[in-house]
């Protein structure tokens, strides 16, 4: 059930308060060894711990990494071309870019999960949903990629916010449009 609270929403506050609990307190075993190791894991991208920067690329195969763009909120969707509901989404990530588009500060960009064999069935999703106009990058590998192991990414959609120091703001960011958009607002103040 832990496995599940980290993979589902990250290290969280509660989960961060549990933490001495365990050290403390659960005998020394394989589960608390794991359940350390979790942590360990988790903790790397925690809110204000600095955002992991895996090379992706673009559709013309330029690389890419999320420090190339330090000064701007990047604002991440996290999908793939056989997830249905990140299809679904998608308009309404595109809609939330559209309101920001005068914004100069705030980067919205999509990562593909998807391996480099469907690179084409890809780019025709990009085509058919519209998705031209940001920038849409994915990992260029045959295996679970270097962005989906440092961000713990076992499923989609989600969303990352990184803010313009490349400090992570929130590596599993609402779904929700409005709740999201907040978030961008709040981190554009500071």
């Amino acid at each position: 059930k832990v496995k599940s609270l980290f993979r589902n929403n990250g290290c969280t506050d509660y989960m961060l308060s549990l933490k001495p609990l365990i050290q403390n307190n659960v005998q020394n075993s394989p589960s608390k060894q794991e359940l350390l190791k979790l942590y360990a894991q988790y903790e790397k991208i925690r809110k204000g711990e600095p955002a992991p920067t895996p090379v992706l690329k673009d559709a013309q195969g330029k690389e890419y990494s999320f420090k190339d763009f330090r000064g701007k909120v990047i604002v991440v969707d996290v999908w793939a071309t056989w997830c249905c509901v990140c299809l679904e989404k998608m308009p309404e990530f595109m809609q939330l870019r559209d309101e920001f588009a005068n914004n100069k500060n705030v980067l919205f960009l999509t990562v593909s999960i998807d391996r480099k064999n469907v690179r084409d069935k890809w780019l025709k999703t990009i085509e058919l949903h519209h998705m031209n106009g940001m920038l849409n990058l994915m990992p260029d590998c045959d295996e679970q990629s270097a962005f989906e192991t440092e961000y713990h990414i076992p499923s989609v959609p989600r969303h990352i916010i990184i803010d313009p120091e490349g400090k992570i703001v929130d590596a599993y960011a609402p779904m929700s449009l409005e709740k999201l958009k907040e978030l961008i607002q709040n981190t554009l103040k500071q």
